[in-house]
């Protein structure tokens, strides 16, 4: 409420803040920082979930109430992740191409970036589920039950499906 007794709103079209554990609200921030989870990976330094940028090897996971789902390209060099502000880049992650992630506050997005003939057609990535020690140690389920939308997008089956799903590919 404003001292003259209106009030004031704040609308933005992404989400601002979070519910923390502890039920207060947090500022949500999307900057990536050193993950401690993950030596020499980085991570989302504030939300009600958390991304882990480990090696190639180690793949992207998110982890969020509803579980943990991670993803390692296929067939990639094993590169460390290198970020900046919101932005993580596995430079030649295979050969004439890079794979780079943006942090939003509403999730991450993926893009292959193709630097020139050399690269390949089809990029792979393994996708395993689980709870997030699982999933960041390698050892998550190889499978889960997903399903293809008519859009093109991917749905995860089950409570990691309310809260996790991959964006049809745009090229």
């Amino acid at each position: 409420r404003n001292t003259d007794g209106t009030s004031t709103a704040e609308i933005s079209p992404s989400p601002l803040n979070f519910r923390a554990g502890d039920g207060s609200w947090r500022a949500i921030d999307s900057s990536v920082i050193s993950d401690p989870a993950q030596p020499g990976g980085m991570r989302n330094r504030a939300n009600d979930w958390t991304v882990h940028f480990g090696s190639t090897g180690q793949g992207v996971v998110m982890d969020t109430g509803a579980g943990s789902v991670g993803m390692s390209p296929i067939a990639a060099r094993t590169v460390a992740p290198i970020g900046s502000g919101q932005h993580v880049t596995y430079a030649d992650a295979w050969p004439g191409a890079d794979l780079t992630y943006t942090v939003t506050p509403t999730g991450v997005k993926e893009s292959i970036l193709i630097k020139g003939r050399a690269a390949g057609a089809r990029f792979g990535f393994a996708i395993r589920t689980g709870d997030a020690n699982q999933v960041l140690s390698g050892r998550g389920a190889d499978s889960t039950a997903l399903t293809l939308a008519t859009d093109g997008s991917v749905q995860f089956v089950g409570r990691l499906g309310t809260e996790v799903s991959l964006a049809a590919p745009v090229v």
